[in-house]
């Protein structure tokens, strides 16, 4: 396991002490869990910036269009 050493300015030192008082964790623990919790959140903005390229994409809609026209006239509904 990683050990890393950390300082903090006061903004973070008050966010980690919240953070421990609100969930019973340690500073360990709650240092983790917001690293992953950003990384998530990271990830999650980059799949909507991806989403949002496709969607705006005019060759990708043609496409999209193509195929739902072309499985409307098989739909057997």
């Amino acid at each position: 396991m990683l050990s890393l050493t950390v300082r903090l300015d006061a903004e973070s030192s008050s966010a980690l002490a919240y953070i421990q008082e609100h969930t019973g964790a340690d500073k360990s623990e709650s240092t983790r869990a917001a690293l992953i919790a950003q990384s998530r959140r990271l990830q999650a903005q980059e799949l909507r910036c991806e989403s949002a390229a496709l969607r705006d994409d005019p060759a990708d809609r043609a496409e999209m269009l193509s195929l739902a026209s072309d499985l409307a006239d098989i739909n057997a509904w």
